[in-house]
């Protein structure tokens, strides 16, 4: 798993740009970027269009396209058609972090990639209780790295009235 130092992010109107800066021993520091011009994707082939993805010093001239992002609060997983980056956000700035949540959800316009939750993201139970009202209720504590508890959680599906997985950043 990659360690990340710092995580820059850019729009400036022809760019979207989310940079990872990733720890190297060899080289100190080496960076993965997620580039997306959406002023100029019209002008593209459809097979060019979309999130590229480049990591520095790797060899190949192609970039890749993002496939998926999956999001938590100390892991971040990257998968593009043919490579697959794990990542430690664990020591990231949890403003750096919504920042860069906030840019890959504006650089998904399209729905040309898939943003999930990554393993470490805490996973409630939701039950409904009445067939009529369908009520559901949650427990929405997890525990965080200094042993306090902590509350919240976005609520993202409903099955039907049936118990769902829903997860929580």
């Amino acid at each position: 798993m990659e360690k990340v130092q710092f995580i820059s992010c850019e729009e400036d109107g022809t760019d979207q740009i989310v940079s990872f800066a990733l720890t190297d021993d060899e080289i100190g520091v080496k960076s993965l970027v997620l580039l997306r011009t959406p002023k100029y994707e019209p002008m593209l082939d459809e097979t060019q269009r979309g999130v590229s993805v480049s990591l520095e010093h790797q060899t190949g001239d192609d970039d890749e396209a993002l496939v998926i992002v999956r999001i938590g609060s100390k892991r971040l997983t990257i998968e593009t058609e043919v490579s697959k980056y794990h990542l430690d956000v664990s020591r990231v700035d949890p403003a750096e972090l919504s920042k860069m949540r906030a840019l890959i959800e504006r650089m998904n316009f399209d729905y040309r990639f898939t943003i999930g939750e990554a393993e470490d993201a805490t996973m409630f139970q939701v039950a409904s209780t009445n067939d009529r009202k369908r009520t559901a209720v949650a427990s929405l504590m997890a525990q965080s790295d200094e042993g306090r508890r902590v509350a919240g959680c976005t609520i993202d599906k409903f099955k039907n009235g049936g118990l769902s997985r829903i997860p929580a950043i």
